[in-house]
């Protein structure tokens, strides 16, 4: 519609027809808004030379406008991605499965982006929703945790280089010796 317009304005003989060419094969993704301004070039080349040069421009300008800016938003508003990536997609999907690929990557990316959010994304978010906070501090499962241990107000005693053998003179240490209960605040 933008080409045959365009056209028309500028007087272009066979407009209409020019501009269904490059419609019609806008339709292969990635080369056919390129492959039918060539073929509107050359037909304009054929028939009316001296326009060759407006539609050649007109052809490279609304190929632009369409593939940089016009389809990936409507291409996003449809399937809920980012336009930036409907281009990436796209783009992947051609350099490694041709037109194909083109056609099929970005519902199979939304697809994919689908189940990571359902199988991921979400569960993963639900789980940090569910922790608790205690004075700044995660608290995953009150019933796991065991009593709080409180250390004692003073320093333990240091104990006496004992060596690998024991003591020095081949007693044992006492571990038994009363030790100081901890303090709770």
């Amino acid at each position: 519609m933008l080409n045959f317009l365009a056209m028309a304005v500028l007087g272009v003989p066979n407009a209409a027809i020019l501009a269904f060419i490059i419609g019609l094969t806008t339709t292969i993704p990635m080369i056919g808004g390129v492959l039918g301004g060539v073929l509107a070039v050359l037909i304009t080349l054929m028939a009316a030379p001296e326009h060759t040069l407006a539609v050649a421009l007109i052809a490279f300008l609304v190929q632009q406008f369409e593939g940089n800016i016009l389809a990936p938003r409507v291409m996003s508003q449809r399937v809920g991605l980012e336009p930036l990536l409907v281009i990436v997609y796209t783009a992947v999907g051609f350099v490694m499965f041709g037109v194909v690929g083109a056609l099929i990557a970005v519902p199979i990316m939304k697809t994919v982006h689908i189940l990571l959010v359902h199988l991921v994304i979400e569960p993963y978010t639900d789980s940090l929703r569910s922790v608790r906070t205690e004075e700044g501090l995660p608290v995953i499962r009150e019933e796991a945790r065991p009593n709080r241990i409180y250390l004692p107000a003073s320093p333990p005693e240091p104990r006496q280089n004992q060596g690998l053998g024991g003591s020095a003179g081949g007693e044992r240490p006492n571990n038994n010796a009363e030790r100081p209960a901890p303090q709770r605040p």
